[in-house]
């Protein structure tokens, strides 16, 4: 299991950039350092582009697990903003995808 906490903040409000960068300035120093925070900016255009199927998902950045890249899992979220396979139409699909990253050779993977 990951040992990190992941949020996803879909703000469905409007702020200011710098009414936004403080709330999540304070919302990072609450929580753990292992964080990762995406804000998605004009969502309404991004699900309008996947209900048309022009672009069905959008991909994050990669992020670690730990700050310290050598003993950590390499991530990336994917958001459906129009849902997939059975929740197409009807729900946000959100998927994490474990990448190849620098500690690669000290994990065992499978059985």
């Amino acid at each position: 299991m990951c040992p990190c906490l992941i949020y996803f903040l879909l703000a469905a409000f409007r702020l200011s950039d710098r009414e936004t960068e403080v709330k999540l300035k304070d919302t990072q120093e609450k929580l753990e350092s292992r964080i990762f925070i995406w804000r998605i900016v004009n969502y309404r255009q991004i699900l309008r582009k996947a209900r048309t199927g022009e672009k069905a998902c959008i991909e994050s950045a990669p992020f670690y697990t730990d700050r310290t890249k050598s003993y950590a899992y390499k991530l990336r979220a994917v958001i459906y903003p129009n849902g997939t396979e059975s929740g197409e139409n009807t729900h946000l699909s959100v998927f994490i995808i474990v990448m190849t990253g620098p500690a690669e050779r000290i994990f065992k993977w499978g059985g």
